[in-house]
């Protein structure tokens, strides 16, 4: 959906991401766009790169600094996006896309979203996490794969549990009882303070918080 307001906006504050006004104007455009199930890239360039990380910040996995969006970057969702078009009973991700507006609303989310670079990106697409032995070795970022299964670094498996808890909560998508190790992952791995903060910008952002963050405790009270 093309909203020439919100491009007239954007080159106006090219240059000046960091007023207040600026950012709450963006913010707002995003919050519109979920709504209304408008333009996906515009979430993307607007809510993700330029609201949630206006001054760079480090890739998910592989924790390398960035000052700004590039090529070899890209945004990867943490609950699967395929598992989300399953459940929704479309036939492929395309067509749910095309169609199914609450799975344009899912998609949009940006508490399901990380800066990852692109190579990993593809490699890792469509995979699921779980915990793998110690005769796997790990790669240059420490993480683990095997086959369609991959075990990500220690350092980011809590914020793994708990992208997938919101999602549950929050869109009723499924987890079940081979699922039980992320309840471990999120004890073993609280929230940092840039995941934290990730939520914070994104609450202002989209309006609501990730609650397994600012509470954590809230695991306990998941069945699943």
């Amino acid at each position: 959906m093309f909203n020439p307001a919100y491009y007239a906006f954007k080159i106006l504050c090219r240059k000046h991401i960091q007023r207040p006004v600026c950012r709450v104007a963006l913010g707002l455009f995003v919050a519109y766009s979920m709504a209304s199930h408008a333009d996906y890239k515009q979430i993307i360039d607007e809510g993700f790169w330029t609201s949630v990380y206006p001054n760079g910040g480090n890739t998910f996995y592989c924790e390398t600094y960035f000052s700004k969006h590039s090529p070899i970057l890209t945004v990867s969702h943490i609950y699967p996006t395929t598992w989300i078009s399953k459940t929704l009973e479309c036939r492929s991700e395309r067509s749910c896309l095309r169609s199914n507006q609450h799975y344009q609303k899912i998609l949009s989310d940006l508490h399901n979203m990380v800066p990852v670079e692109s190579i990993y990106h593809f490699k890792l697409k469509d995979s699921i996490f779980g915990n793998l032995d110690t005769s796997i070795d790990k790669n240059e970022c420490n993480i683990k794969k095997r086959y369609h299964i991959i075990e990500p670094p220690d350092t980011v498996k809590g914020d793994v549990a708990r992208i997938h808890f919101y999602m549950h909560k929050q869109y009723n998508l499924p987890l079940n009882s081979s699922s039980l190790f992320l309840k471990t992952w999120s004890k073993e791995d609280p929230p940092s303070k840039e995941e934290i903060e990730k939520n914070r910008k994104i609450k202002e952002i989209q309006g609501n918080e990730n609650p397994f963050i600012s509470n954590p405790d809230l695991v306990d009270q998941l069945e699943f």
